[in-house]
């Protein structure tokens, strides 16, 4: 019997020591399944932290743009006071450019009148010219076939004196072979 209960013991001791493993398996599980966990949650806050530091570079950069638009705000109301007077000065000149534009209008006009009375003018003289020119030329032209027609007058008075000449020569030399 003796056997027997020391066999009992043994197999509840077995049994114990089984049920124990069996308890140590399912902790080294679910120890395995924490470690999972907290690497899951360690690389859970880390993507966190890193979201934090870009936020917070982020939330920099946006201050700063914040600060660049209220330099601008300031800048764009300065030109603006500087285009209203822009504005009111071109306003001015635009006023005087339409004076200056009527006075160039008058003198323009005028300038046209004077150019076409000079035209006439220039046009009249040049009538006056050519009207002396022709004048001088039919003159010359004249006094020209004056001149041809007495020289063409002492041509002929010439050419009958040399035709003259010539009988007379050729009637001396006549004379001479009949002498002879």
């Amino acid at each position: 019997m003796e056997h027997k209960k020391t066999k009992e013991i043994l197999e509840d001791a077995e049994k114990k020591e089984f049920s124990q493993l069996q308890e140590i398996e399912a902790l080294k599980s679910k120890l395995s399944d924490v470690v999972k966990e907290k690497e899951q949650v360690q690389q859970q806050l880390n993507n966190h932290l890193l979201l934090h530091t870009k936020f917070e570079e982020e939330i920099t950069l946006l201050k700063e743009q914040v600060t660049g638009y209220k330099r601008l705000e300031l800048e764009i109301e300065e030109r603006n006071n500087e285009n209203g007077k822009l504005k009111n000065r071109n306003d001015e000149l635009a006023s005087e450019i339409w004076f200056l534009q009527r006075e160039v209008e008058k003198l323009k006009e005028e300038k046209n009148q004077l150019e076409t009375k000079q035209q006439q003018e220039l046009t009249q003289l040049k009538d006056k010219q050519e009207l002396q020119l022709r004048n001088e030329l039919l003159e010359q032209k004249l006094s020209f076939k004056e001149d041809i027609s007495h020289l063409k007058e002492q041509i002929t008075k010439e050419k009958e004196a040399y035709h003259q000449l010539e009988r007379d020569y050729t009637q001396k030399l006549q004379d001479m072979y009949k002498q002879k």
